[in-house]
């Protein structure tokens, strides 16, 4: 593992264990380290320049911009976009096509503490459960 700074000063440099290793390779490895360490400095000292400007201009940047773009609100409108004027008419047509469902009793069975149990009176025991206990 080789590690370099912009200024092609080596920083880390760790041979495991007793790998005998040829000095220009070594070297190479370095300059190959120090050119892309150069180049990744240059982009991080772009981005913070076009960071800058961002800012200066007041234009929503960073991640904190990404969410509110993609927020929920971001595909809010005005009202006025919206026509509400049909919507009597649609509810009062979907009210006549609703069926109508008759009211079943029902029986709440508190069968232990904290849980309940809403019955139909309509819905038949099956004994089968109670044996299948019984078995164990």
């Amino acid at each position: 593992v080789i590690g370099v700074n912009a200024y092609r000063e080596v920083c880390t440099l760790h041979l495991a264990g007793q790998v005998i290793i040829d000095k220009k390779l070594v070297l190479r490895l370095a300059n190959i380290a120090a050119e892309k360490s150069k180049k990744i400095v240059e982009k991080i000292k772009q981005s913070l320049s076009e960071e800058e400007d961002r800012r200066k201009k007041g234009i929503i940047r960073g991640f904190a911009g990404a969410l509110e773009q993609a927020s929920i609100l971001q595909s809010s409108a005005n009202r006025t976009k919206f026509d509400f004027s049909n919507i009597a008419k649609t509810a009062a047509a979907v009210k006549d096509t609703t069926i109508d469902v008759d009211e079943v009793e029902c029986q709440v069975v508190e069968p232990q503490k904290n849980v309940v149990d809403i019955v139909p009176d309509t819905m038949e025991e099956d004994d089968d459960d109670d044996d299948d206990e019984s078995d164990s």
